[in-house]
């Protein structure tokens, strides 16, 4: 694979998140918030599939210090979207991040000072054209002693860490201890 279509297929990954108003069928008034990347993990009992992640910075979810936006929207290139045309080649894909009770869906951490937060929710393949990391690109124990990634080893620990919050979701993931 070129560097090219690796740069290509790492941007499929990124996703735009947004937080708007919805009127009908519209969305209006729509803010940037940041980005977020999908990640796959292998399940763990059905060979040849993944479980799909949104992954994002806890700070992106919320409306100011302490309260959560009720949903967000995250930008999805469709798939068979024709430059020559007429169409928009994106759509907004509602991610809620309360339930009707307020209680969060993300998965956060539990320490306030780990800014992450992750939901097993994705766009269509069939619709969208995106991506997902997988977790064999993620760094090893025996990379972060080779190359001293001190950083890359706290990242990692904290994505294990908050997967393995994920698990009271029932959700079937094998946590990787450092």
């Amino acid at each position: 694979m070129s560097a090219i279509s690796r740069v290509d297929a790492l941007k499929k990954t990124i996703t735009y998140i947004f937080s708007g108003e919805v009127s009908g069928q519209s969305l209006t008034s729509i803010y940037p918030l940041g980005k977020g990347f999908f990640v796959a993990v292998p399940h763990l009992q059905v060979e040849g599939q993944s479980w799909i992640y949104l992954v994002t910075a806890k700070h992106v979810l919320k409306s100011n210090s302490k309260e959560y936006y009720r949903q967000v929207f995250c930008r999805a290139n469709l798939r068979d979207w024709n430059p020559a045309s007429d169409r928009v080649g994106v759509e907004f894909i509602q991610v809620s991040t309360s339930g009707t009770e307020g209680n969060l869906l993300w998965a956060v951490h539990s320490n306030p000072a780990v800014d992450i937060a992750i939901i097993q929710q994705y766009p269509r393949p069939d619709r969208y054209d995106f991506q997902t990391i997988p977790t064999a690109a993620f760094v090893t124990q025996e990379i972060i002693q080779r190359d001293g990634m001190q950083s890359s080893y706290v990242m990692l620990r904290e994505l294990s860490l908050l997967l393995a919050v994920s698990s009271s979701l029932k959700l079937c993931i094998r946590i990787r201890y450092i």
